[in-house]
């Protein structure tokens, strides 16, 4: 299933945002696939496109980042497969 998630950080938490992904990673889980990530311009929110096989993939990536930062996770369809749903 695709997943848009919007990961959102208080400017006074950015630091540990950048420190953790520096010596971390992003820590996805391996039932997790990054397709594309995006961060605004004003550095205190990014985007990422990803599926995810089970709801425990998504819990365990947004459990490594709680304490930083908000981290959403929307269920999406492509356009084309809503379309030919309805």
């Amino acid at each position: 299933m695709l997943f848009m998630g919007t990961l959102t950080w208080t400017p006074e938490k950015r630091d540990a945002v950048v420190k953790r992904s520096k010596e971390k990673g992003p820590m996805i889980p391996e039932g997790v696939k990054v397709i594309n990530e995006w961060v605004d311009a004003s550095g205190g929110k990014s985007f990422c496109l990803f599926k995810a096989n089970t709801s425990d993939d998504i819990l365990a990536w947004v459990y490594a980042w709680s304490d930083i930062m908000k981290f959403e996770a929307t269920p999406v369809m492509e356009l084309e497969k809503v379309m030919e749903a309805i």
